[in-house]
């Protein structure tokens, strides 16, 4: 054996099988590293592991068998014993393997110290003018076809946004907006810029092996395609989400963004450090904006991601948020409910509900997030003491976060123009939010400002955004009648709405007989919502059938949010009387607001 051993090293095996580990070791760092700029497939380091795998034996085998000499490679056993020169080759091939180990120990120290292949510099900062501060982090691209893996990209993606999010000075594209350019047929730089409306891109990839993940990240200026700076970040996966200090902090100061240390420490305790916690996350989040604006009963489908979300990370606290607004939503369709109150099921959904909401509130990792939870805990609450401050102060706060329900407590205090500023502060940094801007078009015509909502609904219908609802109403707000081939078309897809609408335009134009016939067909339903018959009645003038559905409504509890949608789904002003309401009149003169609401469109038929 130990002749064996002895033959082995003359031969320089040992040798020829350390150089061959140093030299693949090394071809791998430079396959990942040209990888993503070539555009090469994502299998590319694989194929290259694969290779070397297959290389090795042959390379142990042909230093075996062969010797090189001044005449080449011959035979070993062909070299006579005083012409081999094994020795002088062996000390050549430790030259090799040291210069290889010093590239390697010199690879190794740079991707933990210098992650930036081009770092901002005081030049670059001092020059970049205020209305240039503005980034789009669109979703990082996972170079696997794992369905995991992407939600791990769009985790770490969100991080980053969040990250950018939290400093004041700089504007950042909000998810809904951002995350609508993924997949590889993008339009370029410049053409999603335009329409996020920023100066700068951020894109990057994730590369997940094992416990290991490559993170390539690099920020563009759309203006004209310049790469500004770029880092490469190799990391385990407990220590993943913490690149996005750096990341952010690289991107802030080419922005001219100057971080304090609360800043920085904003930085540090943005979003979860827990990777499975997030990637559970990002499942449910992927589920709820599927269903929410159209089938919320299926909402109910990401509940076993959140769950698991914040059993990992019990501080997720936009987790218990998000999971609280499929409850929400259950709750406002049985608070319409004709039939007998469903008091038991009601209670418990409540319950559930308030238990999200609280647990959102306790665990918001900044003022402005604790400032919404608190502004949805009143909300669904039938103590509204607070809730004119609470809502003074969202509508002071400057950071682009959606609040859901809460500022729809603005539509009760009639405050319809800081709501619509507030929507229009929120498309600056969502401009691709459909939903807020069809709410703000909606808003604008309570308000008399049809003309403006003119914009927003053009805007709409060039991207291919339609509701059925939006052009008629605002036809109508602008004292125009919807054509009856438009309204047979609207009637074939939705004839509920579309006969809402119908008696809408009736009363609006004060066509009596249209309105009462359509009305009373309409009301003839048995199982037509408290919220619709209360609407129909206001709309023709029968102040007493309005009244008996409110009054029914506000004998119900959380009465206030129901009662809120009938006045935005009327646009009529006052849709009932107050006095008819005692439950939900308390609730207003407690949180001071006025009764009636100031704006409406004005509607012949309607009495008061």
């Amino acid at each position: 054996m130990n002749q064996f051993l002895t033959e082995l090293r003359r031969r320089n095996v040992f040798r020829v099988a350390a150089a061959y580990l140093v030299v693949g070791w090394l071809l791998m760092q430079v396959t990942t590293l040209i990888e993503t700029p070539l555009g090469l497939p994502g299998w590319t380091d694989t194929l290259v592991i694969v290779l070397l795998g297959l290389g090795f034996p042959v390379a142990v085998l042909l230093a075996w068998a062969f010797e090189m000499t001044p005449e080449g490679m011959r035979p070993t056993a062909a070299v006579p014993e005083g012409e081999s020169i094994a020795p002088q080759t062996g000390r050549r091939i430790d030259f090799a393997i040291m210069g290889g180990l010093a590239l390697v120990a010199a690879l190794v120290i740079g991707s933990q110290f210098m992650p930036s292949r081009q770092a901002p510099t005081a030049a670059t900062t001092a020059t970049v003018p205020l209305d240039a501060r503005s980034v789009a982090v669109i979703p990082f691209a996972a170079w696997s076809t794992s369905e995991e893996d992407r939600f791990f990209a769009d985790g770490l993606t969100e991080e980053i946004l969040n990250s950018l999010a939290a400093l004041p000075d700089l504007l950042v594209t909000s998810r809904t907006s951002a995350f609508q350019f993924r997949g590889d047929n993008l339009p370029s730089i410049g053409e999603i810029a335009a329409q996020l409306g920023v100066a700068h891109v951020v894109e990057g990839s994730v590369r997940r092996s094992g416990n290991q993940v490559r993170v390539t990240v690099q920020l563009i200026r759309a203006s004209d395609d310049a790469h500004l700076w770029s880092g490469t970040y190799d990391r385990v996966l407990d220590d993943v989400f913490g690149i996005q200090e750096d990341i952010a902090e690289n991107i802030a100061a080419l922005m001219g963004v100057a971080l304090d240390d609360r800043l920085r420490e904003r930085l540090r305790q943005s979003g979860s450090r827990n990777v499975e916690a997030f990637i559970a996350y990002q499942r449910g989040y992927e589920i709820m904006a599927r269903h929410h604006f159209t089938d919320s009963s299926r909402m109910i489908e990401a509940e076993p991601y959140f769950e698991q979300a914040t059993e990992l990370d019990p501080t997720l606290s936009q987790a218990y948020l998000l999971q609280a607004d499929y409850y929400a939503h259950t709750m406002v369709d049985l608070l319409v409910d004709p039939g007998i109150f469903q008091e038991a099921e009601y209670a418990e959904l409540a319950a559930e509900a308030e238990r999200l909401i609280a647990a959102a509130n306790a665990n918001a990792d900044d003022p402005d997030r604790l400032l919404l939870a608190r502004g949805e805990q009143i909300f669904f609450s039938d103590d509204w003491t607070d809730a004119a401050a609470v809502t003074d102060q969202i509508f002071d706060q400057e950071r682009c976060l959606d609040s859901n329900w809460a500022t729809n407590l603005a539509f009760l205090a009639s405050r319809f123009d800081d709501f619509i500023d507030n929507d229009l502060r929120l498309l600056r940094c969502d401009p691709l939010a459909h939903q807020t801007r069809l709410l703000t078009a909606t808003i604008m015509m309570h308000a008399g400002r049809a003309e403006e909502a003119v914009a927003h609904v053009e805007l709409l219908e060039a991207n291919n955004y339609v509701d059925p609802f939006l052009r008629p109403n605002l036809n109508l707000a602008l004292g125009r009648r919807t054509s009856e081939a438009d309204l047979a078309a609207w009637r074939e897809d939705d004839p509920v709405n579309a006969r809402l609408f119908e008696i809408s335009q009736a009363s609006y134009f004060g066509d009596r007989e249209t309105a009462n016939r359509l009305a009373a067909e309409t009301l003839a339903n048995p199982d037509l919502p408290l919220r619709t018959r209360l609407i129909v009645n206001a709309l023709i003038g029968n102040r007493e059938g309005a009244n008996a559905a409110a009054a029914l409504i506000d004998a119900r509890p959380t009465r206030g949010l129901p009662l809120m949608m009938a006045v935005v789904s009327c646009k009529c002003g006052a849709p009932f009387d107050i006095e008819a309401t005692p439950n939900f009149q308390a609730q207003m003169e407690a949180a001071g607001f006025p009764w009636p609401p100031l704006y409406g469109l004005e509607f012949a038929l309607k009495d008061g």
